[in-house]
């Protein structure tokens, strides 16, 4: 018997080969499928606590900035003050008119130490907790200039020569 594909036989025919997917391959694709969204996910999330510690890290170092430039405004307000130019040196001078003009708020997350052991300058120092070791990040400090990794606490050094010491007669 010769079987001849009508047009009817055929339509049929093409429409058993084309019936979709099987359910392994539908399981496949949705594994796959979850794990590239997994893995977005974690990336999002590393990027938005990046971006936190990025803010606060900003933040943190905006105030010492001004902290800083108060601290050189102080010292330019002194100009022409003969007070300071005393046997104690002028970085002792210069200590209590900061102390006395801007006082470390007790809001700030940082610490200043003021040191005048040198006549000549005023060292500044700020130390605070680095923020990626700090509740956002995980693990202790990132290390580099001024930080102390087993503690987490990074510093920051300013020494400060002050400007009317040049005005002080010898």
């Amino acid at each position: 018997m010769n079987y001849q594909l009508y047009p009817r036989n055929l339509y049929l025919a093409k429409l058993k080969q084309a019936q979709g997917f099987s359910l392994v391959e539908v399981l496949i694709a949705a594994i796959i499928l979850f794990i590239m969204l997994l893995s977005a996910n974690k990336a999002l999330l590393l990027g938005m606590a990046g971006t936190r510690q990025g803010a606060s890290r900003t933040t943190l170092e905006s105030e010492i900035l001004n902290d800083i430039e108060i601290i050189q405004g102080i010292d330019s307000s002194l100009s022409g003050d003969l007070n300071g130019c005393g046997s104690s040196g002028g970085s002792a001078y210069l200590k209590t008119k900061v102390e006395g003009l801007n006082p470390v708020r007790s809001d700030r997350t940082w610490q200043r130490n003021l040191d005048s052991s040198e006549p000549t300058i005023l060292t500044i120092t700020y130390s605070f907790a680095i923020p990626e070791a700090t509740g956002m990040g995980s693990g202790p400090g990132t290390g580099g200039a001024g930080s102390d990794i087993g503690t987490g606490i990074e510093k920051r050094v300013v020494e400060i020569n002050p400007s009317f010491l040049s005005e002080c007669p010898t």
